[in-house]
């Protein structure tokens, strides 16, 4: 029985080790050192507020949310435009500490596009790439870990 009780504390343990961290601006992410580790990747612009990042340790797939202002492009820079079909269904669904997510991301869809909403690509060297949706309505920017060939 002690046995069983290990092998199943063992196994808990090994499965699914994500971490999600909230941080209220980009300054406050650099002065936690996720900038530095990687964990807020350099399309996050500093005007970012509402930072919520999450990562697995295990598969290094990540996810983040967070708020830009009005105009803000700096997400768009050093990134490849892609349609919004070729993303769609293509993320695991992100930790609930993330909070809500983009509904047009979803396959099959729970809601018809709305306009504003943009989708780039970036290499991110050894994590591969990261696709980041950007709802210029709302101002908000939805990233995670996704293969380097989506286009």
């Amino acid at each position: 029985m002690r046995s069983l009780l290990t092998l199943m504390l063992v196994l808990s343990v090994g499965c699914g080790e994500t971490v999600t961290t909230t941080y209220a601006t980009y300054v406050d992410a650099e002065q936690a050192g996720a900038v530095a580790r990687g964990w807020i990747p350099a399309f996050v612009p500093r005007t970012a507020t509402e930072i919520r990042e999450a990562h697995d340790l295990d598969t290094n797939q990540q996810w983040l949310r967070f708020r830009v202002p009005p105009g803000d492009t700096a997400v768009a820079v050093g990134g490849m435009l892609i349609p919004l079909t070729a993303v769609r269904g293509e993320a695991a669904p992100p930790p609930s500490g993330v909070g809500p997510w983009l509904p047009e991301l979803r396959a099959p869809p729970l809601v018809t596009s709305r306009s504003g909403i943009r989708v780039y690509r970036h290499a991110r060297g050894g994590f591969g790439a990261a696709c980041v949706a950007l709802d210029t309505r709302e101002n908000l920017a939805y990233a995670w870990s996704c293969e380097p060939g989506t286009a």
